[in-house]
């Protein structure tokens, strides 16, 4: 994965100067830091409560940046390629790059172990996986999505 360093001693998440940002900027990858950018960003705009898709592959959101009423709408929207994106829940306060890192760890590991978003125009009524709450709890689901069947 690409890490990212920047130079600057300005924490742009909290919006004050950080004496240590540079030490954290190197411990996320840039998918972390595009997705936890793109989440704040919607929060910031109003769009709290909302659903925003994010590219598995490299973090970014999905095409136009789009806050969706509700994951049913972010999976019709994207179509074909509903299974390359993450749909996570805009929380008031953002996210940060730690967040985002274990959202798109979780959600790349639920994508290599097979599962996949059923097609919302079809009915289909499959159960979803979603992300864990506590630190044990996330462990336990890695390690059942990520063991031999």
């Amino acid at each position: 994965m690409e890490r990212v360093n920047v130079s600057t001693a300005f924490c742009a998440f909290h919006g004050r100067p950080s004496t240590d940002w540079e030490a954290l900027q190197s411990v996320y990858t840039a998918a972390a830091h595009r997705a936890s950018d793109a989440v704040t960003l919607h929060a910031l705009a109003g769009s709290a409560g909302k659903y925003a898709a994010l590219s598995l592959l490299d973090g970014s959101p999905s095409p136009g940046n789009v806050a969706y009423d509700s994951q049913l709408a972010a999976i019709a929207a994207l179509g074909w390629n509903r299974d390359r994106f993450a749909v996570v829940f805009i929380p008031p306060d953002g996210m940060p790059p730690r967040e985002a890192e274990a959202v798109l760890t979780f959600a790349r590991q639920r994508y290599d172990a097979g599962f996949r978003y059923a097609d919302p125009n079809r009915g289909y009524n499959q159960p979803d996986i979603s992300m864990p709450a506590l630190p044990a709890d996330r462990a336990r689901q890695i390690r059942l999505l990520t063991q031999p069947r």
